[in-house]
């Protein structure tokens, strides 16, 4: 201490050093992975369409194992973006069968914060994510289709995840002026969904709602907790008297 190697020999034991450090890390990972700012995980299962087909034309039950696919579905949010990991899991705990994992990136954008929540009505995942630009955040909105799932195949690869399960942006919730760091949801019912209820029994609610659906609430380091209501598909008559359903981007 306080004293400096000059000229090669302390060029020479800074690269050694270096190389050790790399050596060291090059042990341990194989790829120096971002660091991760939240997680959010669900475990699926779905049946598996492909295999069962496979095990009908072959009058075979020997693939009747793989008819049902069980999946543990994890998001990561980073500075990196969103990405969802998918990884087999073996039915039984005995299976010899090697569990394989698939990742794909639905965002880009910076986050901070990501929560998934299961909506069995629309059979579909939905799949929440704070970013964490330096002003002017969002929460950017995705779902992911459960029925697609059926058409995965073992071993999974990201290409297969790309190419059949169908996953979509329906857009972002502004508002927050700083990182979003948190989410919590809770679901709402027709007693107890907010709003004031008239005489004749139907609710005040600012936007006609009914109840029904659920609310989010995020967190940021704005000092603000911001509530968002969302709501399931509603049928609508058109002037011709064909009814329609809304599509997700209009309901959140």
């Amino acid at each position: 201490v306080g004293h400096t190697l000059a000229g090669p020999v302390a060029a020479d034991g800074a690269r050694k050093e270096e190389e050790k450090k790399a050596d060291e890390t090059s042990a341990h990972h194989v790829a120096s992975p971002t660091s991760v700012a939240d997680i959010a995980g669900i475990a699926l299962c779905t049946s598996n369409e492909a295999a069962a087909a496979a095990a009908d034309a072959q009058e075979d039950n020997h693939h009747e194992e793989q008819q049902s696919l069980f999946l543990l579905l994890v998001a990561t949010a980073s500075v990196d973006g969103i990405d969802l990991h998918f990884r087999s899991l073996p039915q039984q705990s005995h299976s010899r069968a090697a569990s394989t994992t698939a990742t794909v990136k639905i965002s880009f954008h910076p986050a901070a914060s990501v929560s998934i929540k299961v909506l069995p009505q629309q059979n579909e995942v939905l799949i929440v994510s704070g970013t964490a630009s330096p002003r002017g955040n969002k929460i950017h909105v995705h779902t992911l289709s459960l029925s697609s799932l059926s058409s995965l195949t073992l071993p999974l690869s990201s290409a297969k995840v790309q190419q059949h399960v169908c996953i979509r942006h329906h857009g972002s919730l502004p508002g927050h002026l700083d990182w979003v760091t948190c989410f919590d949801f809770w679901d709402c019912t027709a007693a107890g969904g907010g709003g004031s209820t008239s005489a004749s029994g139907s609710n005040n609610d600012d936007d006609g709602d009914v109840g029904g659906g659920f609310l989010l609430a995020s967190g940021s380091h704005d000092a603000r907790v911001r509530v968002w209501r969302f709501r399931p598909p509603m049928a609508t008559v058109s002037a011709s008297g064909v009814s329609s359903t809304t599509t997700a981007d209009q309901d959140i």
